[in-house]
């Protein structure tokens, strides 16, 4: 876990968008649509999933589909439904990983926006909490590949943000045997990530017993069984015998 200032992040924007000129990759670019039905459908990890509210059959893999455009070095990451679904190249608004032995750095994690935020990992998902941007800096607009929610308890009068990533970055060598989490290096931010036969988001399956708890295995991959709901960071947001997993509370011992 590790809180970000926003000014960080404005500091390197620049290099994001000279990395995107280089590799000419358009800024965006439009995908075709996805064959979506449910409530809510994303991307996780390298499928597309979706949901429906108060369906017991789970969720379920659709094709995913991508620009026809050759993929940026750091591929796409994808967001939006129907018409409006849109790709970007994952180099921009991140850090690339620089890979030493068996460990592999991301000095500039993705964030849900430009404001100081606290993350960690849970089997291969991201979540946030915050978002406040500092003193004096305006604030600034959301990526809209994360999924946000209202934490629901919290001791400022305004409820702070919860902010869950499905498809984070990994190391591109064997990008599915690894562990990350967030930690200080060198007084900054970064996400380590080290080699991991776990299973975690997205990994092969043949039931669910293969995968973590609070997911299932749909379409041979490891996935969130309810659909997001970001509302808490820890336990204590959640009221019992409901518990925090990936940002949202759901019953415990499911």
């Amino acid at each position: 876990m590790v809180r970000w200032s926003a000014l960080l992040v404005l500091a390197i924007g620049c290099t994001d968008r000279r990395s995107v000129e280089v590799t000419r990759v358009p800024d965006e670019l439009e995908a075709p649509t996805p064959d979506d039905h449910g409530d809510l459908c994303a991307d996780v990890s390298d499928v597309r999933v979706c949901w429906k509210r108060n369906d017991d059959a789970g969720p379920s893999v659709v094709p995913r589909p991508l620009p026809r455009h050759a993929p940026p070095d750091a591929g796409y990451r994808c967001y939006g439904s129907a018409e409006q679904r849109r790709c970007v190249d994952r180099a921009k608004k991140a850090g690339a990983f620089s890979c030493s032995g068996e460990s592999c750095v991301q000095t500039r994690p993705r964030l849900p926006s430009a404001g100081e935020w606290e993350c960690a990992e849970m089997e291969g998902i991201v979540y946030c909490h915050g978002g406040d941007p500092p003193a004096g800096v305006p604030p600034s607009s959301d990526d809209p590949s994360w999924i946000c929610g209202a934490r629901g308890k919290t001791s400022t009068a305004a409820p702070e943000r919860v902010c869950v990533d499905l498809s984070p970055e990994r190391p591109l060598v064997e990008p599915g045997k690894w562990a990350c989490r967030f930690e200080y290096a060198q007084g900054l931010g970064v996400r380590r990530c080290v080699p991991n036969k776990e299973l975690r988001v997205g990994a092969v399956c043949k039931t669910s017993k293969d995968c973590p708890e609070e997911m299932t295995c749909a379409g041979r991959k490891c996935v969130p069984r309810d659909l997001p709901a970001p509302d808490c960071w820890h336990d204590k947001d959640c009221e019992s015998p409901r518990v925090c997993r990936y940002g949202t509370c759901v019953r415990s011992g499911r």
